[in-house]
């Protein structure tokens, strides 16, 4: 028996479905498009997610603003988020915020409100700067430490430049974590500082350099002598001086002077 031939035998076209099959499948996507058109009204026309709440964590100043920007009753996925938070943010008392969605209905707002730093003394009287050195509203009382000096680092708007700002931070976060008593004065001598407490004794730190090894020196000797000098110089850490009322004694000449040496450095 002779073989088959099957070359150059064209395939079978596919079978047309039957009618009755095809119309199924285009009901099934037509319901698909009625339920996704359904859906998306709900979501973002439909009254399901309207907003009916606001939880607003903004100073007084700002609450006009959020009642302004934010309409009850819209949908909650339509409201844009970007131009109230930039609103809020002109705020000097505002350093931060954040404006989300909440489901199902509200619209929830936290701002982080700026912290005096330190105090700084303008042609208007005082006014409190934070540790970036924006000057955010007028002081009161004398809580916080009076920054002096650094007037001709003060910008157009007031504040205090970061450089600037960036010494007196480190020095006053420092002089915190080695517990020196509370400082009532920082005078910023270019680049340069000196820190009052509030006893009235007064520590010379020099440049920005061997912080702690200035700090700790400057800890040892007002611990060990509080109640007889009147000030401390560690700029130079290992030589330690310091003085009683205005009379300078150098803590590695002094009387008694290699122990305190060694206390102020061990």
């Amino acid at each position: 028996m002779p073989p088959r031939r099957t070359a150059g035998r064209r395939p079978l076209p596919p079978a047309e479905p039957p009618p009755r099959r095809a119309g199924l499948r285009r009901l099934r996507a037509l319901a698909v498009l009625v339920l996704a058109a359904g859906a998306s009204y709900a979501l973002f026309v439909g009254p399901m997610f309207a907003i009916d709440s606001i939880e607003a964590n903004v100073p007084p100043s700002c609450q006009e603003i959020v009642e302004a920007a934010v309409p009850l009753g819209q949908n909650l996925f339509l409201f844009r988020t970007g131009p109230l938070e930039a609103a809020l943010a002109q705020d000097s008392l505002v350093e931060s915020v954040s404006v989300e969605r909440v489901l199902p209905h509200t619209i929830r707002i936290a701002a982080r409100m700026r912290q005096g730093y330190v105090r700084v003394r303008g042609a208007e009287g005082e006014y409190e700067v934070d540790r970036f050195g924006v000057a955010f509203r007028p002081s009161v009382g004398d809580e916080l430490p009076l920054l002096v000096g650094a007037e001709r680092a003060v910008g157009a708007d007031g504040g205090i430049s970061p450089d600037v700002m960036a010494t007196v931070v480190a020095w006053l976060d420092a002089a915190e974590r080695y517990h020196l008593p509370k400082v009532v004065k920082v005078d910023y001598l270019g680049g340069r500082c000196n820190l009052a407490t509030a006893e009235g004794r007064l520590i010379k730190l020099g440049s920005l350099d061997e912080v702690d090894k200035k700090l700790a020196a400057a800890q040892a000797i007002l611990e060990q002598w509080a109640s007889e000098i009147s000030y401390v110089d560690v700029e130079v850490p290992d030589q330690p001086v310091f003085g009683r009322r205005s009379e300078p004694v150098s803590a590695s000449t002094a009387d008694g002077a290699g122990q305190r040496h060694a206390h102020a450095n061990g």
